[in-house]
């Protein structure tokens, strides 16, 4: 009898461990081979009129469980409903600071898969809090100015925080917070000084009055390093800062868990790397004065010894976690990320192919069994709207 048992048993954990396998074999499979096209599926989003929805800006994306996908419409105040099908729902929340109004939101993330966190402007100091319908749950006060939130498990969320988020003064640090939604309890998790930016550096030639917002601009794309924190599969938190080659595992309560190294060699910053990036700057420029103004800029000075080892971390539904490397050719280049499992170890690295799309670092992009998500805009193209696609993943 114990022996019949045991077989059960045994083939219980056996039928456990293949039907998880399946359940992951589909984007596994897709990273190994190489390279991901983004070829929209026929069907997703048909009919779309992408041109009155995405006007203004769209920053962020999140998916539910379901395949449906939710965009921050920042500039307008809103989020964006769509269906799994791709179609157009409904707008979520209007520009103001009562119940279910929003203050430029950006960043979005799926709660426990009930409820979508939206991220408003860092000085409100605060969240706001949906259900996966729409209707609008509470408002979240936090104590400090925050960024990034990522949902992690059992009503626990997690943001970058400072007091401060202008403050450029000596030694910048950036604190990593948890925070508990229904006690409203705060907790910094880790503190990383970050390496001070550096702004562009106006030739004495230039006309300092007018390039003072063009030089402001360039700024804030950092080339030195950045924070960057993703929920693992089991809702715990994952925090790196890209200037370094080590990323950290945290529990819901704070704990470190682990880290793990990556197997990326950086970038040494060279004159001609600084000249390959100064060149695509005037190419991406709006106008030919911008473009002009540009060639009078010294970039030297945005860069340390080598450039971030990363660019972007995501994780996909299945638990991997993907990074996006910086490459050699800097702004103006194809888009690879490597693939580590759940545990941090190396599986394959992946080239994405953008065909008609302009896709950089996949921060508008979200990987599900579902499907692979993504916000873009069409290459060589007078229309500046966006589009969604769904890149589909292969059942195994």
């Amino acid at each position: 009898m114990k022996k019949i048992m045991s077989k059960k048993i045994l083939w219980v954990f056996i039928v456990i461990f293949f039907a998880g396998h399946l359940l992951t074999a589909g984007l596994i499979d897709l990273y190994k081979k190489g390279v991901i096209k983004m070829i929209n599926s026929p069907d997703y989003g048909k009919g779309a009129d992408w041109e009155s929805l995405f006007y203004k800006k769209v920053t962020s994306i999140a998916a539910a469980e379901d395949g449906s996908i939710f965009l921050a419409n920042t500039f307008e105040h809103n989020i964006f409903m769509f269906s799994p099908a791709g179609q157009f729902v409904k707008t979520i929340g209007r520009r103001g600071q009562g119940p279910g109004d929003l203050d430029h939101p950006t960043g979005l993330s799926i709660l426990d898969n009930r409820y979508l966190l939206v991220q408003e402007y860092p000085r409100n100091r605060e969240f706001s809090l949906f259900d996966l319908q729409g209707k609008y749950i509470k408002k979240v006060k936090t104590s400090r100015y925050v960024s990034q939130p990522v949902s992690l498990s059992s009503g626990k969320i997690a943001y970058t925080c400072k007091e401060d988020p202008y403050y450029q003064g000596e030694n910048p640090k950036i604190n990593v917070c948890i925070m508990d939604l229904e006690s409203g309890e705060e907790k910094i998790v880790d503190t990383i000084p970050v390496v001070k930016r550096n702004r562009v550096v106006l030739d004495s030639g230039s006309d300092k009055n007018s390039n003072t917002m063009l030089s402001r601009s360039l700024s804030f794309t950092n080339f030195i390093g950045d924070i960057y924190i993703a929920r693992t599969k089991e809702g715990k938190l994952l925090v790196g800062l890209s200037s370094k080659p080590d990323i950290k595992i945290y529990s819901t309560q704070g704990k470190l868990i682990r880290s793990f190294r990556l197997k990326i060699t950086p970038v040494p910053v060279t004159p001609e790397l600084i000249g390959k990036i100064k060149k695509a700057a005037i190419k991406s420029a709006s106008n030919r004065e911008m473009a002009k103004t540009i060639e009078y800029i010294s970039f030297d000075r945005m860069f340390e010894k080598h450039l971030p080892f990363y660019r972007n971390i995501r994780v996909d539904s299945s638990g991997n976690i993907l990074v996006f490397k910086w490459l050699e050719c800097g702004e103006e280049c194809e888009t690879v990320f490597q693939v580590y499992s759940p545990g941090g170890e190396y599986t394959c690295e992946t080239r994405i192919e953008a065909g008609i799309y302009e896709v950089k670092d996949g921060r508008r992009m979200v990987f599900t069994e579902k499907g692979i998500y993504g916000i873009f805009q069409l290459k060589e193209s007078d229309d500046i709207s966006l589009r969604l696609i769904k890149v589909p993943v292969p059942a195994k």
